[in-house]
């Protein structure tokens, strides 16, 4: 079977584009023919991370004016695995355009992602990763409903949000087999030792871990530290740019997990 995992957040800025981009490609360099889709509309970033300027776009693969097939674009990873993307239209026109759309064409574009499944089958895939848009949007509901898995990306202040625990009960437990999050961007400091930060496998993190999956329900997957670096260089593919960096040894742990959660 052909895995498919939807990376989501419930607000922007918490790295999910960045986990996504970089799980996709730790997995092909571990050998799996994986697809990277751009299913975040609103914002869309991957041509950026990719430096791509397709002809064709995810976008119009959901207009009905495309097969899926035609949108993607190889990505050279030297690697025995195959890396494909497809990218969202980043013009402010195909912004605004995707933000126009109503439920008669979002029930369409449902199916046409349901039915780009066995398209992927049949191309031998092994995993499609879908990048979303934070929030409640209908493209992210899409992707959501089509994924056998869900990573939830959050940082350390979402516990706080009473929704949380609705959304994961009920937008994600009615469409997912398996449901898991990973917390980015964290830092732990000691008290009154702001600058010395704690060990994952310390007291702290092991009970911000515990919090988080008594008060939703589902396992951690993974605690990723905040690297400053990786906020500010913006759209750099650590993985295959810097595999040395501390943050992809921090996420292929993670991606570990995923990987056996699905």
């Amino acid at each position: 079977m052909v895995r498919f995992i939807s990376f989501h957040s419930l607000k922007g800025g918490t790295g999910k584009t960045t986990l996504a981009t970089n799980f996709a490609v730790l997995s092909a360099l571990r050998g799996q023919n994986v697809c990277l889709l751009d299913f975040d509309f609103r914002a869309p970033s991957l041509h950026a991370f990719f430096r791509a300027d397709p002809t064709l776009w995810v976008n119009e693969f959901l207009d009905g004016k495309c097969g899926i097939m035609e949108t993607l674009h190889e990505i050279d990873t030297d690697e025995k695995g195959k890396l494909v993307v497809g990218f969202a239209n980043p013009s402010t026109e195909a912004m605004r355009d995707m933000m126009t759309k109503d439920r008669e064409w979002e029930a369409k574009a449902l199916h046409r992602t349901l039915s780009a499944k066995s398209v992927m089958l049949k191309e031998g895939f092994d995993l499609v990763v879908f990048d979303t848009s934070p929030g409640i949007q209908y493209s992210s509901v899409n992707a959501l409903a089509s994924s056998n898995v869900i990573v939830l990306v959050m940082s350390k202040d979402e516990l706080d949000r009473k929704d949380v625990p609705s959304v994961v009960n009920k937008l994600y437990k009615p469409f997912a087999r398996k449901i898991g999050v990973v917390l980015n961007k964290v830092v732990l400091c000691i008290p009154g030792e702001r600058s010395k930060k704690i060990e994952r496998s310390g007291k702290e993190s092991m009970q911000l871990i515990e919090n988080v999956e008594h008060k939703l329900k589902c396992p951690v997957w993974g605690l990723i530290p905040c690297f400053c670096e990786v906020s500010l260089e913006g759209n750099i593919v650590y993985a295959l740019q810097k595999p040395n960096h501390p943050f992809v040894s921090e996420l292929s742990a993670v991606a570990d997990k995923i990987q056996k959660g699905s």
